[in-house]
Order: structure tokens, then sequence, then C-alpha cells
């Protein structure tokens, strides 16, 4: 009995760590939400609140996009039905949409070490979920930018531990329909996963496919049914913002190398989705032990090749990049939270953080950007050799 205690210390030790650091991510996190506006995206936010009561959850698909901008999957109108009630009960809108960001990204950081203590030892997993639950990117995009990155990022993380850990395909197959029920990117990692069930079984294969496309079609399939051509239209065919600020569209713009930037940004697009989706699921098929970095792969592969940027995307990659190195996740992500603070501390003049612009980036933010990515791309390449190596 003493022995399996003895054992047992360490694990529970390393749990007390990262609670206590996601009490700590969580209270900063909330602060902010609490006593900031936020970037511009809440003022869109509310705008989709607005619209609520009247249209509902599908209908308002049916309004003008010029209207709205609303550019969110079916599951998230739902959410807005909650909000909106919040809202009438006097909760605002933008406390409300980073409380949500903010309790689910700080629940990953026990995700995020679990993960790793699949492949690395117990102190390195609890670095790694220490690392989430204070990243200084994930607390800034969580707390103060007001988006759903890092809802749908630690859905998918969440999906692949009850998938390759806790062997249950059917609660993954809900974890990963509701990733995408918030926003279409996880996509690029649906493919891996089905490799990784049907190489556990053909049972956990069809269990989690059904699972996933039982769940989705709940939240999309009334929303196709009854507003197709809004969903297919400001959903599915939304590319993004092409701000040439970001990675390759920003190196081959400065080479002005236009038509590979038109490529890219038009029908490069899908090639890069493949890309990120489909290599990393046949190095999983040649060997499942690698999911856990292919997954990672799918996510900080498409942060690093997308030709469109929003600095809300750099949680993309905040956690899954961990899952590739513990040391470059950790520089990742204290770089890209300076690059943030600089970036929303311009947008509110230094002032009042009540009261968000937008403008262009600066020459120094973009340099910034390009060191951000240049990290990336650095612990893109730890991971394709995780892939790769006998």
């Amino acid at each position: 009995m003493t022995s399996v205690i003895d054992r047992r210390t360490p694990a529970r030790t390393a749990v007390m760590v990262v609670a206590v650091a996601a009490v700590l991510g969580l209270a900063i996190r909330l602060t902010f939400a609490a006593t900031t506006f936020g970037s511009r995206d809440i003022g869109h936010w509310m705008t989709f609140t607005s619209y609520i009561p009247g249209s509902g959850p599908i209908g308002i698909y049916g309004v003008p996009f010029e209207e709205t901008a609303y550019n969110h999957p079916p599951l998230m109108g739902y959410v807005l039905v909650v909000v909106s009630w919040l809202e009438s009960a006097g909760v605002p809108v933008s406390f409300s949409i980073r409380a949500l960001s903010s309790v689910i990204d700080v629940a990953g950081a026990f995700v995020v070490c679990a993960l790793l203590r699949q492949v690395r030892s117990l102190g390195w997993a609890t670095a790694g979920g220490v690392a989430v639950a204070l990243s200084p990117a994930l607390i800034l995009i969580a707390g103060f930018h007001g988006n759903t990155d890092p809802v749908f990022v630690m859905l998918t993380l969440l999906a692949l531990y009850l998938l390759q850990v806790r062997r249950a395909p059917v609660l993954a197959g809900l974890a990963m329909a509701a990733a995408l029920g918030v926003k279409i990117v996880p996509v690029v990692a649906v493919p891996v996963l089905l490799v990784l069930a049907w190489r556990q079984s053909p049972r956990a294969f069809w269990r989690f496919g059904l699972a996933l496309a039982g769940f989705s079609l709940l939240w999309w399939g009334p929303a196709l049914a009854l507003q197709g051509a809004g969903v297919l239209a400001n959903v599915v065919g939304y590319a993004g913002w092409n701000n040439h600020v970001w990675g390759i569209d920003r190196l081959v713009t400065w080479w002005g190398w236009d038509g590979v930037a038109g490529f890219i940004e038009g029908p490069g697009r899908m090639l890069i989705v493949a890309l990120c989706a489909l290599l990393p699921a046949w190095w999983v098929w040649r060997s499942p032990g690698r999911v856990l970095p292919a997954v990672a792969m799918t996510l900080v592969g498409f942060l690093v090749l997308t030709p469109t940027f929003g600095v809300q995307y750099l949680a993309w990659a905040a956690a899954p990049v961990l899952l590739l190195t513990v040391v470059g996740g950790v520089v990742f992500n204290v770089l890209a939270g300076l690059f943030l603070l600089k970036m929303y501390s311009r947008w509110t003049e230094f002032v009042d953080y009540n009261h968000p612009i937008s403008v262009p980036f600066t020459t120094a933010e973009v340099w910034m950007a390009l060191v951000v990515w240049l990290v990336l791309v650095g612990c893109a390449a730890v991971g394709l050799r995780r892939l790769v190596r006998p």
C-alpha cells in the first residue's frame, strides 16, 4: 500500500501545480473580461446577439451579411441564445463570450498535461499544463480579445484525449462535433482522428465517425435545411482577411511574387487545408503512436501556412505547439503574448482598454509577427522530425 501511495504522490502534486496555475490563469482572464471592453470583435458579438431575439439562432443566417457579418457555425447560434438570455439578466455580452473562452481555455491545461504525460515525463507534462494556464498569448486572446478560437482548439485536443487516452470514441466524436460547431478550422484534424480510430479497431472507427456525424447533424442539419445558402456563403465560404502581414503571404508580398500571393490566397487555400489534414493522417496510418504530434501539426501547420491572419489565430497553435516541443512552445507563447500586448495597447491608444480601435500594423509589428512566425516554423520543424524519424 505504501508503494502505491508513493507512486501516486508525484502525480497528485503535478495535478495540484497545474490546478493552482489554472486558477491563477482563470482569475487573470476573467479580470480582463470583467474590466475591459476587448477588441472590436466584441462589438461584432454584441451585434450578433442583438439579432437573436428576432431572428433566432438559425434565422440570423437569413439577415444580409452586410448587416451582421455573422460567419460562425450553427452551434454558436445556440450559444448566443444563452448569451442573449444572460444579457437580459444583466450579464454583458462582452463578459459572457470571454468567460466562455476563458473557462474552456484553462480547462485545456489539464488536457495538455494528460496528453504530454503519454509521451513525456511527469515534469515536462506539468510544465506543459502550466504553460497553457499561464500563457500570455492565451490570456490575452481568451480574456481580452473576445473570440472563440481557444474554444475549438481545446475541444479538438479533448477529442484527441478521449479517443487516444480514454478510449471513448463516442465522447470523442461529440467533442470534435462541438469543435466544428464553433469554427470550421479544426476540420484539418478530423482525418487524423478517423485514422487513429480505425487503427484502434473498426468498431472504434464507426462509433467515433457516427458520433461525429450524428452530433454535427444536430446543429448543422437545421441550419443547412432552413438557411443553407447563408450558411454555405457566410460560414463555409468565408475566406478570412488578406492583410499581407503573416508568414508566407507576407514574404511573397515583400518579394513582389504577386502570382504566388494570388494563388495561396485563392485556390491554394484548399491545397493548404488538404496538406495540413492529409499528410499527418498518412503518418498516423503508418505509425499510430505518432498521433499526438500529428494532431498538433494539423493546427500548427495550418497557422504556419495560412495566407489570412487575425491576431486571434495565434490561439490555433498556442496549446498544440506544446505537444511538439515544450520549450519551443513556451517561447512561442511568450513572444506571441508580447506581440499581442503591443498590438492591443496601440489599438487602445495606451490609454483606455474600454475603447479599442483597429488600425493597420506598423512596421515594427510586422517584424514582430515575422519573428513569432519563424519561431512557430522552428517548432513545426521539430514536429515534422517527430513524425518522420524512424
